[in-house]
């Protein structure tokens, strides 16, 4: 079924809640595409949980950063591979169904969505648009990461969202969940397989939003392979290293700067990822200073809960940006992630949050808004006018043998 048709049907006439919700019941288990393995069929996902979204607690301290040091920022908006299969170019696909899970809110009542399901992609979509429009209206841009199924149900239903943000301003990336696309033993894989699952999945963002430039992804994991492989694929920007069982920025990365990465990512702390290679293909683009080591903030809290976080980040951030370096910072967040009160609205709590703790830093000039290409290219300019100084000490660079 066409995504338009299916959302006029049932979110455009305002229904009663329960009458909408029978029928997407009813035409998620009468008319949603078929999977490929039968024993792992669609599954329909119990109602978002309903939430406090609570009370903002927390601002930045007016000491924190400086006009002359400002803090490029942006939201680095992602999809989850949900009801995803292993690749038929990984030796376990595609017969493998990852079992992708969306947990959000203190009971993690959202899981086991399948974006195959009518009324998983359209709460999705619509939750995408909303918080653009939420963003856009304070000035704001998003680096949108999107991964399969969702971007190839954009592209075989004719979605427009993805161009649509593109003309709004924001930036298309590539969410790379390995396990989810490689299958549970990708460390083992060559990285010749990962850059063809890599091209498979840039493939479909790009039929689903033509012309786009496509130059981030954020996934990857612990390992060695991601650079390489990503540089085969033709990206040149990483973000958000995470470990390999959850998704926190790694403690040891906890940064302002960027820099070259050595080398792909091992799971060490100390590693050859952190070690700068000026001649190095990828610029990596650390999160910030996290107030908790976690990008979107604690899974387990609430909406005002995992603002408060983002806003002791960004404190942390500023502290941490000096002024004769390029300093960056990014905040991660899922699509539908906020859900709001019972009957409220998702995003008024973020809209609140905009308000209150951003725009006030970008009037300052202390925050400036930045797409990933953007921050990359301030950093490129930077490093033409500095050679051979580390990008994060100030130091003279020891000799590296470009990335691997």
């Amino acid at each position: 079924m066409q995504y338009e048709a299916l959302k006029n049907g049932a979110l455009s006439k305002r229904m009663p809640g329960v009458v909408a919700v029978v029928l997407l019941l009813f035409l998620s288990a009468t008319q949603a595409a078929p999977r490929k393995n039968a024993k792992h069929p669609p599954r329909t996902p119990p109602p978002p949980p309903v939430l406090d979204e609570g009370t903002l607690s927390r601002q930045v301290a007016a000491e924190a950063g400086s006009s002359n040091a400002p803090l490029l920022f942006c939201i680095d908006l992602y999809t989850a591979p949900l009801g995803a299969q292993v690749s038929a170019f990984a030796p376990a696909g595609p017969e493998a169904v990852f079992p992708a899970i969306e947990e959000v809110g203190p009971r993690k009542a959202q899981r086991n969505q399948d974006f195959h399901d009518p009324a998983t992609f359209i709460q999705h979509t619509e939750d995408i648009r909303r918080l653009a429009d939420v963003v856009g209206r304070h000035g704001g841009r998003m680096t949108v990461q999107l991964q399969t199924p969702y971007a190839r149900l954009c592209a075989e239903q004719n979605v427009p969202i993805l161009s649509d943000l593109v003309k709004a301003g924001h930036e298309i990336g590539l969410r790379f969940n390995e396990q989810a696309h490689l299958g549970r033993e990708c460390g083992k894989m060559e990285s010749g397989v990962w850059t063809a699952v890599m091209k498979e999945e840039i493939a479909w963002i790009r039929k689903a939003c033509p012309g786009v430039t496509l130059l981030s992804w954020s996934g990857g994991g612990r390992h060695r392979q991601a650079c390489e492989a990503a540089i085969g694929a033709g990206l040149t920007i990483m973000s958000a290293r995470t470990t390999r069982h959850r998704q926190a920025a790694s403690d040891d990365m906890a940064a302002v700067n960027p820099w070259r990465p050595y080398t792909g990512p091992t799971g060490k702390r100390g590693d050859d990822f952190a070690q700068h290679d000026p001649r190095g293909k990828i610029v990596y683009l650390p999160p910030g200073v996290l107030a908790d080591g976690e990008p979107e903030g604690r899974k387990d809290r609430d909406d005002a809960e995992r603002l408060d976080s983002m806003t002791e980040g960004v404190d942390l951030s500023l502290k941490a940006a000096t002024s004769n370096r390029v300093n960056v910072m990014h905040i991660a967040m899922r699509s539908s992630e906020f859900r709001g009160p019972a009957g409220g609205q998702p995003f008024n709590l973020l809209d609140q949050w905009l308000t209150q703790v951003i725009d006030p830093l970008v009037a300052s000039g202390k925050l400036k808004w930045a797409t990933f290409s953007e921050m990359a290219e301030e950093y490129r300019k930077w490093e033409a006018s500095h050679p051979g100084i580390d990008p994060r000490t100030g130091e003279a660079l020891r000799r590296g043998s470009g990335a691997r």
